[in-house]
């Protein structure tokens, strides 16, 4: 094994060229995307373990090229739920951290597609799991505002700022309020419960007239 990527777990080599694994990307990636992908990043997108290890370990591929919405191999794979091809690429050392366009992460990639597993993966890896995206918009708002409790759950467990705001300029309604708040607006009480439990301030504001949780509790 090379020792570049010690956690990798054993596998058969990939019997494939490099030549036979690229063409096989290059013509399904256009078929089913319109575009060419990068090889690394449709082989993430489609799980395929043994040609991201081929692809970055024997054929040079770097393991944070992007395609043309800057979505890295890493962030598909989190994206479409491929839990081992992702933490394949975790143990080839992808950055986990890397935006899409939109200044979605692979955690948020996650969490909007409820892939519990693939968070898991990136939060024991070591993945940011407070980075906001375009919107600013942080992972745990975002699963409290869709009633995920497994996902605020993880999140929690891997540190996230469970009183951390949605703060948008596109979605008026969601300034300054907490994920707490959130969830009791909407009824989501096993979130509205998992967050009081790690510490969210049921009574903070984060901007002026902003609601609190108690408050939205009360009117639900």
């Amino acid at each position: 094994m090379d020792d570049r990527w010690p956690g990798l777990a054993p596998m058969a080599e990939d019997p494939r060229s490099e030549a036979d694994i690229l063409k096989q990307n290059l013509l399904s990636s256009v078929r089913t995307e319109g575009i060419p992908l990068p090889p690394l990043v449709w082989a993430a997108l489609r799980g395929d373990i043994s040609g991201v290890r081929s692809l970055v370990t024997r054929f040079g591929h770097d393991v944070d090229v992007v395609d043309s919405t800057a979505r890295t191999a890493a962030f598909v794979a989190a994206q479409n739920g491929h839990a081992a091809c992702l933490s394949e690429l975790a143990a080839l050392k992808a950055n986990l951290n890397l935006s899409n366009e939109n200044l979605a992460t692979p955690v948020i990639a996650a969490v909007k597609r409820n892939h519990h597993a693939c968070l898991a993966i990136l939060s024991a890896a070591g993945a940011d799991v407070d980075k906001p995206d375009s919107n600013s918009f942080v992972p745990i708002w975002i699963a409290a505002t869709h009633g995920d409790a497994d996902c605020v759950r993880e999140l929690i467990a891997g540190g996230a700022d469970v009183d951390a705001p949605g703060m948008s300029s596109v979605v008026e309604a969601a300034i300054g309020h907490a994920p707490i708040t959130m969830a009791a607006a909407k009824g989501f009480d096993e979130c509205v419960a998992l967050l009081a439990a790690a510490g969210a301030d049921v009574n903070r504001q984060h901007s002026p007239g902003a609601q609190t949780a108690a408050g939205a509790a009360a009117q639900n």
